[in-house]
C-alpha cells in the first residue's frame, strides 16, 4: 500500500469517525437519549434500502421514519401538611428520546458516499433537535400552567399545554414535509 493510499484511508476513516461537521443541534437538549438501528451499505442505492428495512416504528405515529423523537412529561406536586395541594410546589419531568440509523461500516463507503451521508445525518439530527429542543422549552410553560390557579385544574392546564407541544410537532413535521425541506434526503 503506498503512502498516499494510506493517508487517503487515515483520511476517510477520521472522516467517518468525526461524523457531520458543525455543531450538533441535539448537543443542548437536557435529559436526552439517542437510540440508534443499524445501517449498511456501499453506495446510496443500498444505505437506503437498509434504512427501509430497518427504521423503526415511531410509536407515537405509528409510521416509520428515517428519524423520530419521542419526549415524555409528567408532573406532581405535594400538599401543603394540612390536607390541601400545594401548587407551589410543582414539579416537572422531562425525558426525551431521538432514534437515528447509524452507519455500521464507514470505511466501506467512498470518500463522496461518505460526505452524502454525513450531510443527510446532521440533517436529520438538526430537524429532530427541533422537535426535542420545543418540547423540553416547553417545560417551564408547562410548570407555570399547572402551579396557577386551582387544584382542581391544575392537570388541566398541564395537559392543554402538552396539547399545544404535540401539535407543535404535528405542524413542523408538516412544515418540513418530515424534515425533507430540511436536507434529509438520502437516495
Amino acid at each position: 500500500m503506498t503512502d498516499k493510499i494510506k493517508i487517503a484511508a487515515c483520511a476517510l476513516m477520521a472522516l467517518a469517525l468525526a461524523g457531520p461537521a458543525g455543531a450538533d443541534a441535539l448537543d443542548d437538549v437536557p435529559e436526552l437519549k439517542i437510540v440508534t438501528y443499524p445501517v449498511s451499505g456501499t453506495d446510496a442505492a443500498s444505505l437506503r434500502r437498509s434504512i427501509l428495512s430497518q427504521r423503526r416504528i415511531d410509536t407515537k405515529t405509528g409510521q416509520a421514519f428515517d428519524a423520530f423523537t419521542h419526549w415524555q412529561v409528567s408532573w406532581s406536586w405535594s400538599g401543603d401538611g394540612h390536607g390541601r395541594c400545594d401548587l407551589s410546589s410543582v414539579k416537572v419531568s422531562f425525558h426525551v428520546e431521538v432514534t437515528l440509523p447509524a452507519l455500521e461500516h464507514p470505511e466501506r463507503l467512498l470518500a463522496d458516499v461518505l460526505q452524502r451521508w454525513n450531510a443527510y445525518l446532521s440533517a436529520l439530527r438538526r430537524h429532530e433537535a427541533g422537535h426535542a429542543r420545543h418540547a423540553y422549552d416547553g417545560v417551564e410553560g408547562i410548570r407555570q400552567a399547572v402551579s396557577q390557579g386551582d387544584c382542581a385544574h391544575a392537570n388541566d392546564r398541564g395537559r392543554a399545554v402538552v396539547q399545544r407541544l404535540n401539535q407543535f410537532d404535528i405542524d413542523y413535521d408538516r412544515d418540513t414535509q418530515h424534515g425533507i425541506l430540511q436536507g434529509t434526503i438520502l437516495p
